[in-house]
């Protein structure tokens, strides 16, 4: 509302390369660490001190490609903008061996805490930088608050303190799992990062922000359901790799009790994503509301599919993961610039189709790291996704014979998602008690004494 479609879609084309910077910050090692107890000193400083001098070489680099971007996609402010933001994949290889001892520790409460007040931080920065009228540099100052305060806070609770040594002994098994998450995370990049690239050269900044934004809520349940899930189960998982049914039977739960969760919430903001986007936004924002609306199916499945990556993680799967990435990296760089020439919408939908049609691979890649059949797999979701169809066609029908000024249909999708889920709850309480007595079973099934 304060900074408008063409500053966010800069920010958004600046992120970009911040993201891919992220994305390989800790290389995966820093998950590869929860494997090894800390009292291995020798190898957790060397490994952080490996990680920090690469966030050093991935800021420098972020720093140097400042330029020749503002120039490629005739932006002359994406020059600063991306230099401010080098600060951030340093920040990001500081906290991965102290974020690594507090989820082996769990301290998932903690970690979820810090990531709220950094949120916290980085919202109340950026509102008041906006109001100022700073700009584009209100969503950069936001991005660095965010870091800052999370940083601070990981540092006060850890107990990891680097000695300054560093040895190659030990470290190989972290050096090859590490090229793993590199390799699926330069494809992962290719898959979900190179839209903003081919949208914002085609299309512009202002069709950019509106995409962004939309693909910003598209991710928002993953990175507040699915992903904490998965850090917090992949501990566990790690626990129960060699048991193979009690590992399939955690991981369907997840997948199932994930679902249940979040498949109606998204059917009907999609549902009714033009009163949301027009209400608490303006009308300028009404265009992502259509863009959302084509991307929320992969809202959905992103969520529901995080606790796979876990999977593949805690069985030592990394190379199924990378296959998964590399086959749907070659799938979307052909669709997208074919599609980016019919504008958003039609980049939103080919999108969806993409990630839907590719489903069938994916699962076949993962679920023999559980054992767990296709059928089976299925099975949990067939409930929460009827509910959400049902859901999604129901509020349409409304709308369309009422037609609700956007408030009254705010409203209206609020009661309705009340309703459905207290009829989900109470139709499948026997099937919901089952799963969550099993799944307490499952967390106390060799967990170690609390620390």
């Amino acid at each position: 509302r304060l900074v408008g479609p063409a500053e966010f879609g800069l920010v958004a084309l600046a992120m970009t390369f911040v993201v891919l910077s992220i994305y390989l910050a800790d290389a995966g090692m820093g998950q590869s660490l929860v494997r090894t107890p800390l009292a291995k000193t020798t190898i957790w400083s060397t490994a952080f001190w490996t990680i920090a001098g690469f966030g050093v070489v991935l800021a420098l680099a972020l720093a140097a490609a400042a330029w020749p971007v503002a120039v490629l996609f005739h932006e002359p402010r994406l020059f600063l903008i991306v230099s401010a933001l080098a600060a951030v994949p340093l920040l990001v290889s500081l906290l991965a061996a102290p974020t690594a001892e507090m989820q082996q520790r769990r301290r998932f409460r903690e970690l979820a805490l810090f990531d709220c007040l950094g949120a916290i931080a980085g919202v109340t920065t950026a509102i008041a930088l906006a109001l100022s009228g700073a700009g584009a540099w209100a969503l950069v100052a936001q991005q660095i608050s965010f870091w800052l305060v999370k940083a601070a806070l990981i540092a006060a609770r850890t107990r990891f303190r680097p000695r300054f040594l560093w040895r190659r002994e030990g470290l190989d098994e972290h050096v090859l799992f590490a090229r793993d998450t590199v390799g699926s995370t330069l494809l992962y990049f290719v898959s979900r990062q190179i839209d903003p690239l081919v949208i914002g050269k085609v299309l512009g900044a202002a069709p950019l922000g509106l995409y962004a934004f939309a693909a910003r809520m598209m991710i928002l349940p993953q990175q507040r359901v699915g992903t904490p899930l998965q850090n917090a189960m992949y501990v566990k998982m790690v626990e129960l790799r060699d048991d193979k049914p009690a590992l399939r039977q955690l991981y369907l739960i997840l997948t199932g009790m994930t679902a249940m969760c979040v498949f109606p919430g998204v059917a009907m903001l999609a549902a009714a994503s033009h009163a949301y986007f027009s209400f608490f936004l303006s009308d300028a924002w009404r265009g992502a509301a259509t863009v959302f609306m084509w991307l929320s199916p992969f809202a959905a499945l992103g969520t529901v599919t995080c606790p796979s990556f876990a999977l593949l993680n805690a069985t030592g799967r990394t190379a199924a993961r990378v296959r998964q990435y590399f086959e749907l990296a070659v799938l979307w760089v052909i669709a997208l610039p074919i599609s980016a020439h019919f504008g958003i919408v039609t980049v939103a939908a080919t999108f969806s189709a993409v990630q839907l049609a590719y489903l069938p691979r994916a699962l076949q890649l993962t679920l023999p790291s559980a054992e767990c059949s296709t059928a089976a797999y299925l099975r949990v979701l067939v409930a929460p996704t009827l509910a959400a169809l049902a859901l999604f066609l129901t509020h349409l029908w409304l709308k369309a014979a009422l037609r609700p000024t956007p408030v009254e249909e705010i409203g209206a999708s609020l009661a309705e998602l009340a309703v459905l889920y207290a009829a989900l709850a109470w139709s499948l309480r026997t099937r919901l008690h089952a799963n969550f007595t099993a799944l307490s079973a499952l967390v106390r099934k060799g967990a170690p004494a609390p620390a």
